[in-house]
C-alpha cells in the first residue's frame, strides 16, 4: 500500500444480523480485539447498516452504536441522469455521532458510477 493513501475495510451488514443478541456479542468481542491494531495501522473500519437514524434504533446488545467514533446517516435524494441514463445519485450525509467533533452537520454529495464523489458542506 502506498504511503498517504486512504485505507479502509468495509463490512456490509444485513438488517437481520443487526437484530440478534448473539451476533451483537460476537461483534463486540471481535471489535474489542480489532480496535487497537486498526488504530495503530491507520485503517478505517466502516460498517454499512440498513438502519435509519437515530442510532438508538440499534438493539441494546448491538455494539456499533456505542463503539463507533463516527456515525453517518446517508439518505439518497435523487438519481442523476446523463442523456437519459442513470449515472449516479445525489445524497445527503448527516453526522449522527462524532466523538471527535460536532454532530449534526450535513453535506450534500453526488456519487457517480465512475467512482467519483463530490460534495458541498452545508
Amino acid at each position: 500500500i502506498l504511503e498517504g493513501m486512504a485505507r479502509a475495510v468495509v463490512v456490509d451488514i444485513p438488517l437481520e444480523v443487526t437484530q440478534t443478541q448473539e451476533t451483537g456479542r460476537v461483534l463486540r468481542a471481535t471489535l474489542n480485539q480489532l480496535l487497537r491494531p486498526l488504530h495503530q495501522s491507520r485503517v478505517a473500519l466502516l460498517f454499512l447498516t440498513p438502519l435509519q437514524p437515530p442510532a438508538a434504533l440499534y438493539p441494546a446488545s448491538y455494539p456499533l452504536a456505542d463503539q463507533a467514533d463516527v456515525s453517518l446517516w446517508v439518505q439518497r435524494e435523487k438519481w442523476l441522469y446523463r442523456q437519459n441514463d442513470i449515472h449516479g445519485y445525489q445524497a445527503q450525509v448527516q453526522v449522527a455521532k462524532n466523538s471527535r467533533g460536532r454532530a449534526g452537520q450535513t453535506v450534500n454529495i453526488a456519487i457517480t458510477f465512475n467512482g467519483t464523489v463530490q460534495g458541498d458542506a452545508t
